[in-house]
């Protein structure tokens, strides 16, 4: 069976506080191929890994991270509500990151833009850029996978940047956005498959199916465009999920837990 690509799903944030730079070592000595991080950006422009939009669940702050500058964003805690014993570390930069994996060139470095434009417009667009801007700096476009659950910024990063970087979408297709179609799947990569049904008229979405894999068809469908099929499970990982999504075709792996993720595809001769 061919190996398939295990992604550390914000580090190794099953064991560790999630997108801290403890999280990301943790991650690096597992055996994967790639870690996941989300980034926004600061009120005064600076970007930051940190998945929500708030700072309310993962922090000792409060209130969105857009509306705060870096100097209050790096002076909250991001490791206690993890649990004690990790208390004082701290939201990190994207370049501490990148300046932690620039040189481990076996590493793949998916990166999720989290910056909407449906809510905060031309910042999302800046915050998108200035992230594009420091993957160049740092030379590292070829290890990319650029991210988004809006494919208005993976539409703008298609456009812009001359098909340059590999984008990672969603599927349903419609987690998108209402207004984007089967096409798109033309300008991704890969696409992470749920299984949800998205409202064709109120665009709202149906997770209850979710813990369900979704059917092969699905798979099968997003191969026909050129896509390579990826899934995400975040729970205590499960032996028959992966087996059944490996036989359905999945070939990208993003867990909260690498070590039990790994040690399951290894068992299922898929590392």
């Amino acid at each position: 069976m061919k190996k398939v690509r295990l992604a550390a799903h914000r580090g190794f944030m099953a064991l560790y506080p999630e997108n801290t730079m403890l999280s990301f070592k943790k991650a690096l000595e597992c055996d994967i191929d790639m870690i996941e991080t989300d980034v926004h950006m600061t009120k005064d422009g600076q970007l930051v890994c940190i998945h929500d939009h708030g700072l309310d669940r993962t922090t000792t702050g409060s209130g969105l991270v857009r509306e705060h500058t870096l100097e209050e964003v790096l002076a909250v805690d991001a490791g206690v509500k993890k649990g004690e014993q990790f208390k004082g570390e701290r939201v990190p930069t994207l370049r501490e990151f990148f300046e932690l994996v620039k040189d481990r060139k076996d590493i793949e470095l998916n990166i999720e833009l989290k910056d909407y434009p449906h809510d905060s417009h031309e910042f999302a667009y800046e915050s998108c850029d200035k992230t594009i801007a420091m993957i160049e700096e740092y030379g590292l476009a070829d290890r990319i996978y650029i991210n988004s659950f809006s494919g208005d910024l993976l539409n703008y990063v298609y456009l812009k940047y001359n098909d340059r970087y590999r984008l990672h979408g969603y599927y349903n297709i419609k987690i998108l956005g209402s207004h984007y179609d089967n096409d798109m799947l033309k300008r991704l990569f890969c696409a992470c498959i749920f299984n949800i049904k998205v409202d064709p008229v109120t665009g709202a979405h149906d997770w209850s199916q979710n813990h369900i894999v979704a059917p092969k068809e699905q798979f099968d469908f997003i191969r026909s465009y050129g896509v390579e099929p990826w899934v995400h499970y975040g729970a205590a990982e499960e032996e028959e999920r992966f087996k059944t999504w490996l036989e359905r075709g999945a070939v990208g792996f993003t867990c909260n837990n690498p070590v039990l993720a790994g040690e399951i595809l290894k068992k299922l001769g898929a590392r």
